[in-house]
């Protein structure tokens, strides 16, 4: 078989000088074409990776300055609770007359926390950004910033190892005394025994010294918020960002779906916040709505549950993309059913009259520390309904998925801070 190779034709018919001038010049464009294409798709790389680094050091940034809002949250509360402390020690031959809910909070500031470490801070950014070193290999341009970076988590270590093992920041109430406090005399109801404790208790030197080193831990706050401020702000200079940019960055990346409209929200939706209970609104194309909340109440004190209802309704309208719920002060109803309660009949006969708020003196222990809870349950709504009465407007934005059945509510407080995040579902 007789082969025959050929040359390609390259435009017209070429010979000698011309054919290899021709292929030459085809060798170097293709050359060049390959030298272009590698060399674009490197510096599109490079690009990336400058973007994925900047990306980077603005969530660190974010970071930072969670951790400074978290600081100064602790800082406040702290400021709260020693102003309450405070009044209760200068008032303990009064305790019989002070609110439980100030006493409650007098004695859970008190109290050491439940879990391992007293005090932690989410790591989850630090944990990301060491994954990730492999984006600053060009570590001459970007020692500065990892220096800055990797200096905010090493001191955030060290604050948190101090605050969980000084013994200026040991709360004076351990574990085991509230469990021994809970478990001893049982048959006295919690509003005694919290009484008790705390009459105690603010006379201990332990819980004095606490006391005593309160403004000093709320001074050590302060400073640390001001050196990570510091950090943060010069971060943002290190990469050009500016606060409205890096507020826009933040905004986008935490948001999902897309912002709800009139016509999405219009119908029944149903908050589920537990196994316990729910929350059911609907919304009226004429912009009324109404909400039925549901809770199950179980307790240690009695079998069965309390079954807790409240009725409310107002006006609804979205501003752009914000939602205005406005209360309607008239509407807000209560009702609390006891019947559940796994009593024999005297004993529930008993527990029912004490609705009316009738006293018995004949009640045993028990049945007056159940009272007493049920007491405290009814003494809360009626002071939710006087706060209720005197009229708000509250914001939400919502934002809704594909499905057209699933809404985020981000709940905003008047001073347009976060109040809490949550989810509803179109209820079929």
């Amino acid at each position: 078989m007789n082969i025959k190779f050929r040359m390609p034709r390259l435009g017209n018919k070429l010979k000698g000088q011309s054919m290899l001038k021709e292929m030459t010049m085809t060798i170097i464009a293709t050359t060049i074409s390959i030298i272009l294409t590698f060399g674009s798709a490197s510096i599109v790389e490079k690009n990336q990776k400058e973007k994925n680094r900047r990306q980077t050091v603005m969530m660190v940034i974010h970071d930072i300055e969670n951790n400074i809002e978290e600081l100064k949250s602790w800082k406040e509360i702290e400021e709260y609770q020693i102003a309450l402390t405070h009044y209760v020690q200068n008032h303990l031959d009064q305790i019989e007359s002070i609110p439980l809910d100030t006493l409650k909070a007098v004695f859970y500031y008190l109290l050491e926390d439940e879990s391992d470490l007293q005090y932690k801070m989410d790591d989850s950014m630090e944990k990301l950004f060491q994954e990730n070193l492999s984006l600053w290999s060009s570590l001459d341009d970007n020692m500065q910033i990892i220096d800055q970076i990797q200096r905010f988590f090493n001191d955030r270590h060290f604050l948190l190892d101090h605050m969980n093992n000084s013994s200026l920041w040991q709360y004076p109430i351990s574990k085991q005394e509230r469990l021994a406090f809970l478990c001893e005399g049982s048959k006295d109801s919690y509003p005694i025994k919290i009484k008790q404790i705390l009459k105690e208790k603010l006379n201990d030197p332990r819980v004095q010294y606490f006391l005593q080193y309160s403004p000093l831990r709320q001074v050590s706050h302060g400073q640390v918020v001001d050196e990570w401020q510091k950090v943060a702000d010069r971060l943002k200079f290190m990469i050009g960002v500016t606060d409205e940019e890096l507020a826009s960055y933040i905004e986008a990346h935490q948001q999902l779906g897309k912002i709800a409209t009139k016509k999405d929200l219009i119908g029944e939706w149903v908050r589920v916040d537990s196994m316990n209970g729910y929350s059911r609104y609907i919304f009226y194309p004429d912009r009324i709505f109404s909400n039925r909340t549901r809770i199950e109440i179980k307790n240690s004190l009695y079998s069965g549950k309390i079954i807790s209802t409240t009725r409310t309704g107002g006006t609804w309208k979205f501003k752009g993309d914000t939602l205005y719920m406005t209360d309607d002060p008239t509407s807000y109803m209560y009702s609390l059913n006891t019947s559940r309660i796994q009593y024999n009949e005297i004993k529930r006969d008993d527990v029912d009259s004490r609705m009316d708020m009738e006293k018995s003196q004949q009640m045993n222990k028990m049945r007056d520390s159940v009272n007493s809870y049920i007491n405290e349950l009814i003494e809360e709504h009626k002071e939710y309904n006087k706060w209720f009465k005197q009229g708000h407007v509250n914001k939400f934005v919502l934002r809704i998925d594909d499905s057209g059945n699933k809404i985020e509510v981000t709940r905003y407080n008047d001073d347009n801070s976060v109040n809490s995040i949550y989810y509803i579902k179109r209820k079929r």
